[in-house]
């Protein structure tokens, strides 16, 4: 009888134990599972801040862009007019073969999409924006950039080595430019890089819109974290 009773206060005490060691291991479990969601909270918020950074970056560059857009359509329009006292028609060959280069966007954006982290914004907006921005937006300036770039490589660099002969500066001698406007090709290529810098330009001025845009739909997220 005594050691009937012993062996069932033992087995309750190991019982006890099990279960204290089971609930011991269970709430370890929790903490670490908080911890690490903390953990992943703060290195997303820490992406969202990243990103922040690099539209304020985007929208210099595009500003910039805007600008200088801007500056070669006045010069290539008062160079087509033949406004020629107004400019420094040594600069023309180095003006007509100019182009934007490609840029990087995103790479905190890269990061969230790599590592599936776009599901943990709830705000619909921001995420589609966000998608719009990086993987539309962004490709298409990269495009027209690349295109225009093959385009003076393979046709106004030609013209450029046959018709205008430059130092060692890259200046033309101002007389060549005035007779090389007699004829139809530098006109043209004036004309189309018109055309196309109102491209860069209209495409900045958008952009800078969509990347403000974008920053305060990524303040309004922070403000909930």
């Amino acid at each position: 009888m005594i050691n009937q009773n012993r062996t069932k206060k033992y087995l309750l005490y190991a019982v006890g134990e099990i279960i204290l060691v089971v609930i011991g291991i269970l709430i370890a479990l929790q903490i670490n599972n908080w911890n690490e969601n903390r953990k992943t909270d703060a290195e997303f918020r820490d992406k969202l801040i990243l990103i922040k950074s690099e539209l304020n970056q985007d929208i210099a560059f595009y500003q910039e862009l805007k600008l200088l857009s801007e500056e070669r359509i006045n010069f290539f329009t008062s160079l087509y007019n033949k406004e020629y006292p107004d400019l420094d028609l040594t600069t023309t060959a180095t003006k007509i073969s100019k182009n934007f280069n490609p840029r990087k966007f995103g790479t905190g954006y890269s990061s969230i999409k790599s590592q599936s982290q776009l599901k943990k914004i709830n705000n619909q907006e921001l995420k589609n924006s966000l998608i719009k921005y990086y993987e539309e937006t962004a490709l298409n300036y990269n495009d027209l950039s690349e295109w225009h770039k093959e385009f003076v490589k393979d046709n106004i660099d030609i013209y450029i080595l046959k018709n205008l002969q430059m130092d060692i500066q890259g200046k033309v001698k101002p007389e060549l430019i005035i007779y090389e406007m007699e004829d139809k090709i530098l006109p043209s290529i004036l004309s189309f890089q018109v055309l196309i810098m109102k491209l860069f330009k209209e495409m900045a001025a958008v952009n800078i819109t969509n990347a403000k845009k974008l920053n305060e739909l990524i303040d309004q997220e922070l403000k909930k974290a």
